[in-house]
């Protein structure tokens, strides 16, 4: 008679390919997402005016009052007469 043998051997596998595929979407997904925010362009705009020159107008009714604007401290003008 013949003997038969047989041998079962279990393979170790990695079952992490699904968290590995799921990071990398996620990582996918904030890429795009900075991408997004960042502007998405990759060539720089060209503007007809230097990034630097602002022009500030101020269109407030003149009602009589003056003001001087200096590096001191204001006098305190609420302040309690004294008696």
């Amino acid at each position: 008679m013949t003997q038969q043998e047989s041998y079962r051997v279990e393979a170790a596998h990695s079952r992490n390919g699904g968290i590995y595929f799921t990071l990398g979407a996620i990582v996918v997904a904030l890429g795009v997402v900075v991408y997004l925010m960042a502007g998405g362009e990759t060539e720089p705009r060209e503007t007809s005016q230097s990034p630097a020159s602002v022009t500030i107008t101020n269109d407030a009714p003149d009602n009589g009052a003056s003001v001087s604007v200096t590096g001191d401290a204001p006098a305190a003008t609420d302040a309690a007469p004294s008696e």
